[in-house]
């Protein structure tokens, strides 16, 4: 059967099977044959109507996957979109990592109209029909790691809006396969003899690439860190007892606690890590490891003003143990975009176990 059809009787069956936001199509190709996906981390090959572009439907939908990644000195967009005309769609363009095609079955131009033949007639009406279904997610339709997403409505408002209002579920169906791709680039070789370290004095686990070091490992708290000529990573695990909420409403000031108790140089141990003042921590709720948890983002300077960066972190209790945990992962990397290294250094922060698990 040929890729085209192939792509057409999927999208048929997943929509009248009531495919939407919350069930997306995740079924991985069995095809040893396909490429591997081409692309830059964050970049997403966009196909959509030139009018659309710039109109409304455009607008939403840049400004939901091209806003700036929060907490960062300089302005880095999440991700970056790759704007292709239907009519010029090539193979080398759909073996992209991130496919995104943006349909709305309202307009008559010939993009669009191209657009739309991607779609069974079937399957149209059934669009039409039920505006509740606007997005399908597929996986290495035209190369091994590749995500396909399909966003569309009967009309160019309806699509805006749908965009709009869900607009982290999208970004976060891309961000998650961004993650995923990266941990199996960062573990294909791994510190094991850190994390065994780690593991036995602790009784948590957490995957190292290699190159890592382990600078500290107390009773409470352990630091590993990468350097480099031009890049510093850095992650570190902070435990105490848990015992009152009053510990969670205090999680600036816990940061402060811990980076300036652990975090100080050794040759001038009056130089420490601290929390710059010109943006305050950022903090959302989540769930980490199947916990409620507290996600926070912000920038980090060294106390005499000589360098600093982002950082993100999570904060969780494991009621097993009784123990709250502090989890941070930081970058200094002056001169360089960063985007990409914290997401290097969260896809590592996300490999965290705790003992009961």
């Amino acid at each position: 059967m040929k890729t085209r059809n192939l792509l057409l009787l999927i999208l048929c069956i997943s929509v009248l099977l009531g495919c939407t936001e919350n069930k997306p199509n995740t079924k991985k190709s069995n095809n040893l044959l396909l490429a591997q996906a081409n692309g830059e981390i964050g970049e997403i090959v966009t196909v959509i109507d030139s009018v659309q572009w710039e109109g409304k439907v455009g607008k939403v939908l840049q400004n939901t996957l091209q806003k700036p990644v929060v907490a960062l000195p300089q302005d880095e967009s999440q991700f970056v979109l790759r704007k292709v005309n239907p009519l010029r769609v090539n193979n080398v363009l759909k073996k992209a990592k991130n496919l995104l095609y943006v349909i709305s079955l309202d307009d008559p131009s010939k993009e669009s109209k191209a657009l739309r033949r991607l779609i069974a007639k079937e399957t149209l009406n059934n669009i039409y029909n039920d505006t509740s279904k606007y997005i399908i997610v597929l996986r290495d339709q035209f190369a091994r790691g590749q995500i396909v997403v399909f966003l569309f409505a009967k009309n160019k408002d309806l699509l805006a809006k749908k965009i709009a209002e869900k607009e982290e579920y999208i970004k976060n169906i891309f961000e998650r396969e961004e993650q995923e791709r990266l941990k199996k680039k960062l573990f294909v070789s791994r510190s094991k003899e850190i994390e065994e370290t780690i593991s036995g004095s602790h009784g948590y686990g957490i995957k190292i690439p290699y190159g890592y070091d382990l600078a500290k490992n107390l009773q409470n708290f352990v630091w590993i860190r990468q350097l480099d000529p031009k890049v510093e990573k850095n992650f570190f695990i902070y435990e105490e007892n848990y015992s009152t909420q009053y510990q969670l409403d205090r999680i600036s000031d816990l940061r402060e606690e811990i980076t300036s108790t652990y975090l100080r140089d050794g040759e001038k141990p009056k130089i420490y890590i601290t929390q710059q003042s010109i943006l305050p921590m950022l903090t959302d709720t989540i769930t980490f490891k199947k916990k409620f948890a507290l996600r926070n983002r912000g920038l980090w300077k060294i106390s005499d003003s000589s360098g600093g960066g982002p950082y993100i972190s999570y904060v969780f209790v494991d009621e097993k143990q009784g123990k709250l945990f502090y989890i941070e992962g930081y970058v200094y990397a002056p001169g360089e975009d960063k985007k990409n290294l914290m997401r290097e250094l969260d896809a590592v922060l996300s490999t965290f176990t705790l003992p009961s698990e």
